[in-house]
């Protein structure tokens, strides 16, 4: 049983990366371009920063990146006012690491405010110890440092958390952080090279429950 748990939100807490894509297809649409499948799930679990040069090599040096982001992040929150699902297994997980009294850290590329209000909204905050958000961090994922920060908060060696996260570019800032990471897909199937890095690629957080409740 690990120490400490550490958890990426969106995706593997919230079913929102859906939502996320429905935004970005719309705020592209708007602006006279045609996001593709390939193309937004290059996009997931990256930073903002990552999005500007992934779109940029798409659609030219020109593409209007700010307005873009203003109108995805607009009609992202409108959409999460109007109610957030859970992912398979989450309160059946968080309940069974507040049984075992382990600690629960959020280690997102979301900003604060939003962050908060979603868990929030979802009756999640309550189980979480520690949260990190994009703009508590210098660098975003998949730099490791939004799970260094968490695995500090919470007074846990790196190497004695257990990180889950349903992006590679997520999979890879645990993995450089030292955790053992388990990877649990969302829109984006595990390849064999991301795969070979995880301690384990889970069909969903039922899974996961599986593996620590007999510990």
């Amino acid at each position: 049983m690990p120490r400490a748990v550490v958890f990426d939100m969106d995706g593997l807490l919230l079913d929102t990366e859906r939502m996320y894509g429905k935004a970005a297809f719309a705020a592209c649409e708007a602006l006279g371009y045609a996001m593709t499948d390939v193309l937004h799930r290059a996009l997931i679990g990256a930073t903002w920063a990552v999005n500007r040069l992934e779109l940029e090599r798409a659609f030219g040096a020109d593409f209007p990146f700010d307005v873009y982001h203003l109108d995805v992040r607009a009609r992202y929150i409108a959409s999460c006012a109007d109610g957030i699902a859970l992912r398979p297994g989450v309160l059946e997980l968080l309940g069974l690491l507040r049984e075992r009294r382990i600690p629960i850290g959020v280690a997102t590329s979301e900003v604060g405010e939003v962050a908060t209000r979603n868990l929030s909204q979802t009756g999640l905050l309550d189980h979480v110890q520690v949260l990190v958000t994009r703009d508590l961090v210098r660098q975003g994922k998949p730099h490791p440092e939004s799970y260094l920060t968490a695995a500090a908060g919470l007074g846990t060696d790196p190497a004695d958390c257990l990180a889950l996260e349903d992006s590679h570019h997520g999979a890879r800032a645990a993995i450089a952080a030292g955790m053992a990471t388990i990877l649990v897909p969302d829109l984006v199937p595990a390849t064999s090279e991301i795969a070979a890095q995880c301690l384990h690629v889970a069909r969903d957080l039922h899974e996961v429950y599986e593996m620590l409740a007999p510990l």
